[in-house]
């Protein structure tokens, strides 16, 4: 079963002027050992997170 996207708690936004309230949604990214080949959880190696900001 592929990850689920994870949203984090409600966080201030430090680029935005004044105060703005954002959440991050996160989806974790995998180098696959064998490539091209259906991967089992155990082949995963965390290699990083896709990360978007929203802002609301």
């Amino acid at each position: 079963m592929p990850p689920k996207l994870k949203c984090r708690r409600p966080v201030r936004l430090v680029q935005e002027q004044g105060t703005s309230t954002g959440v991050l949604l996160l989806d974790p990214v995998y180098l696959d050992q064998a490539s091209h080949q259906q991967s089992s959880s155990s082949n995963r190696i965390p290699y990083g997170f896709a990360v978007g900001v929203f802002r609301v």
